[in-house]
């Protein structure tokens, strides 16, 4: 049996911008590279839709991208439908089949359907959460188990409250749409609560969504993929080293393929890093980036660059002192660009250097306060003219008119 698998499509992603018909033309693509593949079932792995509650537009969108399944022939799969609290329902499916879980996206409370229920009941798709589909040829059975899209904080819990069983004598499949704490920049666990150990054992295959960077990944006895997005909605350096595509499973050899998408933007990243430099200088190293990577673009459609600019800037300079007006202005109609700076000036590292220094030191507030009092006192016109640990005890006793009247002195020069 010959599985197509794609995920987070997106559809009615940037709309109103350049962007808006990406989702769609990219999606398009995909599911007909799986058509042409002649695969016999395929699978989505959620966000399907950019928004919780789509607007009209994007249906019309689904509605068009779904057709390309419907009209592929009918299949010769018998397909067995086992959902929470009822009976298998057996389930006939005009064209190819698609078997699908709702992402975070999509995701609703349980008293509202979603907008993969919808398309489940027009027809369009086998919509699955915390249920399994059992796929029979004449030869072999798949089993696709379904979790969708859950809050990240709940997904641990749902997981173990649903604890899957694989089939025997069937090639056992599990779907997801989460984040893993393997995979993110840091430990947050509001952000991920699964891990990859959390998986239930006895799984030939399983597939998350969510996450939209393509990974295959052996864990035990198990194969972890993920296919990626079919569009890129945020540009990270991750995201910009490979292609978005599909994948093709072999369920007899268990073998897994990569196809890219055909046309779609390419996406480039570069984040610069800079050492006490002046604004022009930034300004030179970006534009040169975009330059370069104007080169390297084969697409006809305009790239999606995104230019990270970070470090420090020399003395007397502030992030606000950057303008990227003029290169967004060289470059329009050429490239879709993101432009980012985050500059510390030199001063202000120096003071951070100088804070940690101290705490080294492991002085006390007070004596870290004066320190500093005094140092930056040192560095104006007043030099040696004041008590400094005098002002410093009447500053932090709330005495400021006693300050001023000192400050007024004259200074015996």
């Amino acid at each position: 049996m010959k599985l197509g698998i794609f995920s987070d499509t997106h559809l009615g992603f940037a709309s109103g911008t350049k962007r808006h018909s990406d989702a769609l033309m990219q999606a398009k693509q995909a599911l007909q590279i799986l058509v042409d593949e002649k695969v016999d079932a395929v699978l989505m792995i959620g966000d399907f839709f950019d928004e919780e509650i789509p607007r009209q537009e994007t249906w019309h969108d689904a509605f068009e991208l779904l057709e390309i399944a419907l009209k592929a022939g009918k299949t010769n799969l018998k397909i067995s439908v086992e959902k929470r609290d009822a009976k298998p329902v057996k389930k006939g499916f005009e064209g190819i089949p698609v078997i699908a879980i709702h992402g975070t996206h999509e995701h609703r409370g349980k008293d509202y359907k979603n907008a993969l229920e919808i398309l489940e009941k027009a027809g369009f798709l086998i919509h699955l959460h915390a249920s399994k589909a059992l796929l029979e040829s004449e030869k072999e059975k798949v089993c696709v188990f379904g979790l969708s899209g859950v809050p990240e904080k709940h997904a641990k819990d749902a997981l173990k409250a649903w604890n899957p069983k694989p089939e025997k004598d069937c090639l056992n499949v599990l779907l997801l749409h989460q984040s893993f704490t393997e995979f993110l920049p840091f430990d947050d666990e509001m952000t991920a609560t699964l891990s990859l150990e959390d998986l239930p054992k006895g799984f030939d295959f399983v597939i998350n969504g969510h996450l939209h960077w393509s990974l295959e990944k052996k864990i035990g006895n198990s194969v972890f993929l993920m296919p990626g997005s079919t569009i890129t909605t945020q540009l990270k350096s991750h995201e910009s080293s490979k292609q978005k595509g599909v994948m093709l499973l072999d369920s007899k050899t268990k073998k897994v393929s990569f196809k890219e998408i055909p046309k779609q933007r390419q996406v480039f990243y570069e984040k610069l890093k800079f050492e006490k430099a002046e604004p022009a200088k930034v300004l030179e190293k970006a534009e040169a980036a975009i330059s370069g990577f104007l080169k390297k673009n084969t697409s006809s459609l305009e790239p999606l660059i995104r230019v990270k600019c970070t470090g420090s800037l020399a003395k007397g300079f502030s992030s606000s002192d950057i303008s990227f007006a003029g290169i967004e202005e060289k470059f329009s109609g050429r490239a879709l660009l993101s432009l980012d700076k985050d500059f510390s000036s030199e001063a202000f590292k120096q003071t951070i250097a100088e804070l940690r220094e101290l705490q080294k030191q492991k002085k006390s507030i007070s004596q870290t306060g004066l320190d500093i009092l005094e140092k930056k006192l040192q560095e104006t016109s007043f030099g040696n003219a004041f008590d400094v640990r005098q002002i410093f005890e009447l500053l932090s006793e709330g005495k400021n008119e006693e300050v001023e009247k000192l400050l007024q002195k004259p200074r015996k020069d």
